[in-house]
């Protein structure tokens, strides 16, 4: 039996994602952070467009996001647009900052920049897992769109389709959860309790930010507003022809991409929010499953306190492998 896995590409001796554009990625893999960068770090599908899209809000004064074209202009996908000659914009006017995104290895505390700022969003391993497997079953250039959800599973313990392994970035990002210029937060917390998240990333982008939201009650509201999944399922739309995002253009150069459930019918276009939820591991997981991620989070993380992020759901997972109530056979 052959086991498939999604698509990647080898760049330079190493795995790297079917998307990614390999000039773009060299660049990115030598990327020092200035002072005033905002570096959003997490492994894909942990939160990493709404982080983003919150911080722009943030940094904008709750200025709406319109288009894929002002989120990709306003901020930057480190390893797939590039910030070489990029200068901020978000319609208007050009940015003071520059707000970058990545799932490239979180760096060692030594090689932090003091003037920069990072923030850290993790997502339990198993909504993590389910989402991912809706994004690369999706998207043509992984050429798994027939794939299975146990297939995508096993790939996704492994590590090796391109994206490096969860848990190697989950624990490099943990350990920088204490350094004064690192916001360590969880998809979780972002999504049980946004407002409190928006202060304290407020905050910690600087004090004017926090106290202009927290004695604003109706700028506050209003970027929460802005913020919602369902608003954000409108925005964050890529379009693989180029036309309506040129911010992105270099990213389908001569590629045919689509998708096999577009946004709103259309298989040239892709919305980055799907569910937005917790717990969506429910109605995919089989006990066999759960033991393989059990087994696999008992392997990479024994030494570290880290699951108890999510003691919650660890409990709920031992409870279905026990033979507990579950949604799946």
């Amino acid at each position: 039996m052959i086991l498939r896995s999604p698509h990647y590409q080898v760049i330079d001796g190493f795995r790297r994602s079917a998307i990614v554009q390999p000039d773009i990625l060299r660049k990115a893999l030598k990327f020092t952070p200035a002072k005033g960068d905002v570096i959003q770090m997490s492994y894909p599908k942990c939160g990493t467009h709404w982080m983003q899209y919150l911080t722009l809000l943030v940094l904008n004064d709750g200025r709406p996001i319109r288009t894929y074209q002002e989120f990709a202009s306003s901020g930057r996908s480190l390893e797939y647009a590039g910030v070489e000659g990029w200068q901020p914009h978000n319609g208007e006017r050009t940015l003071p900052y520059r707000a970058v995104l990545t799932h490239l290895d979180p760096p060692r505390k030594k090689n932090l920049n003091a003037d920069a700022k990072y923030v850290y969003v993790a997502r339990n391993p198993w909504d993590c897992c389910v989402s991912f497997y809706h994004h690369v079953s999706n998207l043509s250039p992984f050429r798994f769109q027939d794939g299975t959800f146990d297939e995508f599973l096993d790939s996704f313990l492994r590590g090796d389709f391109g994206y490096g392994d969860y848990f190697d970035h989950l624990l490099a990002g943990y350990v920088l959860k204490e350094e004064p210029n690192v916001l360590f937060v969880t998809y979780e917390q972002l999504k049980r309790d946004t407002r409190s998240v928006v202060l304290k990333l407020a905050y910690f982008l600087d004090e004017r930010y926090g106290r202009a939201l927290e004695t604003d009650q109706y700028l506050l509201r209003t970027l929460l507003e802005r913020s919602t999944v369902e608003k954000m399922k409108d925005v964050l739309v890529l379009d693989f022809k180029g036309e309506e995002n040129p911010a992105m253009n270099g990213l389908f150069k001569g590629r045919q991409v689509y998708a096999k459930v577009g946004y709103r019918g259309d298989k040239s276009k892709y919305s980055f929010v799907r569910k937005g939820v917790i717990g969506g591991w429910r109605e995919h997981f089989t006990k066999r499953q759960l033991q393989k991620m059990d087994a696999r989070i008992t392997e990479k993380t024994s030494g570290s306190d880290v699951m108890d992020l999510w003691a919650d759901i660890v409990g709920e997972t031992k409870n279905a492998m026990e033979g507990g109530e579950y949604s799946r056979a």
